[in-house]
């Protein structure tokens, strides 16, 4: 994958997560909002995100415009699984300094835990191409492995 290519992408689906979080989360709290359009971008004032709603919007995103550019899907929900991962841990981290989580450990437990997700993903991306029971007598295996992992680890 071209990196120039890569940043662009990410870029693009951080911002369209941005605005289906925000979509999501008007239509939650839609009794709060209304009508009132200045509310629904007044970011600073009104704040809010939906974190799945974000998660929706990203992946749809990604699909479309990877698609677009007759790439594999699979493979970049693979490196962007291990991305997220890490900038939920980051996330973690700038919770417990805002003082946020009420029991004041717990945002460090939930960042060590998605610092290992993203060091057993990185790790793991190396490895589970040669294992035999993933590749089922095929000479190669599918990419995907990583993201289903991933999404699985985040489930719960």
């Amino acid at each position: 994958i071209d990196e120039h290519q890569f940043f662009d992408i990410v870029i693009e689906i951080l911002v369209w997560g941005l605005i289906a979080g925000r979509a999501v989360y008007l239509l939650i709290h839609f009794g709060d909002f209304g009508f009132n359009v200045v509310k629904w971008l007044w970011l600073t004032h009104f704040v809010g995100l939906s974190s799945w709603g974000a998660l929706v919007g990203m992946t749809a995103a990604l699909v479309l415009r990877v698609r677009d550019l007759n790439q594999d899907v699979w493979k970049w929900l693979d490196l962007i699984s291990m991305g997220l991962a890490l900038g939920i841990a980051v996330g973690k981290v700038g919770v417990f300094m805002a003082g946020g989580g009420g029991v004041w450990w717990l945002p460090l437990v939930e960042a060590l835990a998605f610092f290992g997700l993203f060091v057993w993903l990185y790790w793991l991306d190396g490895e589970y191409r040669t294992i035999s029971w993933y590749r089922a007598a095929k000479t190669y295996a599918q990419t995907g492995f990583l993201s289903l992992l991933a999404l699985m680890v985040l489930r719960f």
